[in-house]
């Protein structure tokens, strides 16, 4: 179980540590611990691992009490700020409502976000509804493949995205997306063009949308911009539209 009385950021990680987890022990957020900010957080984190763990959020005991109030504090089970050679692998986030599971700032480059498991996500017992992606990925060079997203029910109010992805260079091969609003949204928002992406052999179940390809204005990125170059191939997407 973690707590802190600052109920900022939990946990802090450093350059060259690796969180490996023995028996696949659980991380706890206590009850009555938020607003927070962040379970664990880490910048810079060159050379990180996180490994062969749970982070259990405990949302009927820590709901949400207004969007606004989500916002200020936005519970992310793993903020990465910046850093560079990052690895998540075979890692399970459950019972959470929060804005991200897993984040990553700008400076981020080469993240690799590989079988892990986000479960029973997208409710609280206040049912708030609020936007959530529950990967947001934004930064240069990432491989997020083979995880798994089961919201904790279809039409759930805060179930809304499973894969955010800004920036380029980024592989999303071989996940498995159930009952989330939107699967992905692949994005030409970032500082340059979004170029060399590759979304291949997912399947995305229970959907409104399935992949949804979107871009806007970004800082001073304000003319040309967008996404120049993707390739979408051998994805199984099954909408549900009534189910919303």
């Amino acid at each position: 179980v973690l707590f802190r009385s600052d109920k900022k950021k939990f946990l802090t990680l450093k350059s060259n540590v690796q969180l490996i987890g023995i028996g696949n022990p659980v991380i706890r957020v206590a009850g009555s611990s938020a607003p927070y900010d962040a379970v664990i957080f880490a910048s810079p984190c060159d050379d990180c691992v996180i490994q062969d763990l749970t982070i259990d959020s405990n949302i009927a005991a820590n709901p949400v009490e207004n969007k606004p109030g989500l916002y200020a504090h936005p519970r992310v089970e793993i903020t990465f700020a910046s850093g560079h050679r990052i690895r998540v692998e075979h890692v399970t986030i459950k019972n959470s409502s929060s804005v991200n599971s897993i984040a990553t700032g700008v400076p981020v480059r080469d993240i690799t976000i590989t079988h892990c498991m986000f479960t029973g996500n997208g409710d609280d017992p206040h049912h708030v509804e609020h936007d959530l992606s529950t990967l947001y990925i934004h930064g240069e060079g990432a491989v997020i493949e083979g995880n798994m997203f089961t919201a904790v029910r279809r039409g759930a109010p805060a179930a809304i995205a499973a894969i955010e992805t800004h920036g380029s260079g980024i592989l999303v091969i071989g996940n498995v997306i159930t009952d989330y609003a939107v699967g992905m949204n692949i994005t030409g928002v970032a500082a340059a063009d979004s170029v060399s992406n590759i979304i291949a052999g997912n399947t995305i179940r229970g959907a409104i949308k399935g992949i949804y390809i979107w871009s806007q204005v970004y800082s001073g990125h304000s003319s040309g911009y967008g996404i120049s170059g993707i390739s979408i191939a051998g994805n199984t997407i099954t909408v549900n539209q009534n189910s919303y």
